[in-house]
């Protein structure tokens, strides 16, 4: 490489004049030149012929076609570097001499080179030789001369797998390798999570097929993906990938993972075939194969029998604690009470109502005595004490009246619905007397019945 070194001093000085002017194009010219300089140097080849002939193509110069050809040369695709080599000579520069005896040596070169034939399946693949940082060598099929050696095949083709290819070849050989079949490459997609390191379930796979971050092939189609971290909530995503999505421009999957929740564990026991719901979610039907995971905290549990009522509770769920629940539903769907209990608690009520009346007239009487004694005494009549045991009589009577009156209706609402229960055990007591209260105005009537 010493001598593109020179050559590059000599085009670096003629820049400075021809190429430092203050216009935009110009300037823009001078830094692609520059550009090309460093990616030379670095052996980026490729790179290096880019940024010259974009530099060549705004501001156009003789010397920049032999930088061109110069790094033709160092990538050994002699070919392309005679051509710009020749294109530089008819500017008629002032180094032609050497130019032309360049020339001649490369030509001399190639001709011992050997050459190599590549055909593809389908064709207009683009080959390159050792390293795609270089400037691919044409389209195939294609006819190559590459120096002679252990060397290195790059084809690739747009939406195919590319294929590397290891040959070796010596001087005057003409190599035709047999025709290289390109699989249509799948799409992928790139899966990036936050924090890094969960494992991939793709679809129902058992194993993951690595972690994130993590560029993995796909068919077209949908597809679930499970990012699964320890100390973190499960994600999954539901995701379209398409044919458009190469290795290049992959369909990107970004996911940010949440803390997860201490969870505990919920066995439910239910006698009968019926769909289970917890938070309104179906966790499954019983009989439940064993304990599900369940977040900490209270959730409303749902049994929904086939046929039958649903039946709902409360359950609590505690940290690494089971939780268990026998729910018993052969007694039918739903929950009733009959018509008797219910005017059992319907008269309970009532009396406890009236009794609370009578605590009150009790109290009512004691304020009234209190109010006899203080109109009897001078230095209470007449007093604000008076005012207010006055009304304390007032409101305790009151409030006496109401509980006693409620209480009676109540009561009677009670025996009303013992005497018109048509269950049977009600029937059964044919013969038996029954008595109660209906209220009045101001007070209440007792009502008897006799059934025979």
């Amino acid at each position: 490489m010493a001598r593109p070194v020179v050559i590059l001093f000599v085009a670096l000085f003629w820049a400075a004049p021809v190429l430092g002017q203050a216009d935009p194009a110009t300037e823009r010219a001078r830094q692609l030149f520059v550009q090309g300089n460093e990616h030379l140097k670095a052996g980026r080849f490729g790179r290096a012929v880019d940024a010259f002939e974009q530099a060549n193509a705004i501001k156009p110069h003789p010397v920049m076609l032999k930088n061109i050809a110069l790094t033709y040369e160092a990538m050994e695709d002699l070919e392309r570097a005679i051509t710009y080599y020749r294109q530089y000579l008819d500017a008629k520069p002032k180094d032609a001499g050497e130019v032309k005896t360049t020339v001649a040596r490369l030509e001399g070169v190639m001709a011992d080179w050997p050459r190599i034939t590549v055909t593809t399946d389908p064709p207009g693949a683009g080959v390159w030789v050792t390293t795609t940082e270089h400037r691919s060598r044409g389209t195939t099929p294609l006819t190559m001369v590459v120096a002679p050696g252990a060397r290195k095949l790059h084809i690739v083709l747009a939406g195919h797998e590319p294929v590397v290819r290891d040959v070796r070849v010596n001087t005057g050989q003409a190599l035709s390798l047999p025709t290289i079949t390109l699989k249509r490459q799948l799409p992928y997609v790139s899966l990036r999570t936050d924090p890094a390191g969960a494992n991939v379930f793709i679809d129902d796979a058992d194993e993951p097929v690595g972690k994130t971050p993590l560029l993995w092939p796909l068919p077209a189609g949908e597809h679930r993906v499970r990012l699964v971290l320890e100390g973190y909530a499960p994600r999954t995503e539901t995701i379209a990938v398409q044919a458009s999505h190469t290795r290049e421009a992959p369909r990107v999957v970004e996911a940010a993972l949440e803390k997860a929740r201490a969870t505990g564990e919920l066995q439910v026991v239910v006698n009968v075939p019926a769909e289970i719901r917890l938070d309104g979610r179906p966790i499954g039907r019983a009989p439940l194969p064993g304990p599900v995971p369940v977040e900490v905290g209270l959730h409303a549990l749902e049994v929904r029998p086939d046929g039958g009522d649903v039946y709902r509770e409360m359950v609590t769920i505690e940290a690494g604690r089971l939780t268990e629940t026998s729910i018993d539903l052969d007694a039918g769907p739903g929950f009733s009470l009959d018509q008797r209990t219910v005017s059992y608690v319907v008269m309970g009520v009532g009396g406890a109502v009236i009794l609370g009346g009578v605590v009150t007239s009790i109290l009512a009487v004691g304020a009234d005595g209190d109010l006899a004694d203080c109109r009897s005494d001078a230095t209470c009549n007449h007093t604000d004490r008076e005012l207010t045991l006055a009304d304390d009589v007032r409101s305790q009577a009151l409030t006496t009246d109401i509980l006693l009156g409620v209480g009676a209706a109540v009561a009677a609402t009670g025996v009303v619905l013992y005497l018109i229960d048509e269950s049977p055990d009600a029937r059964a007591d044919t013969g038996v007397p029954r008595v109660g209260l209906s209220p009045t105005p101001g007070g209440a009537m007792a009502v008897g019945s006799f059934e025979f």
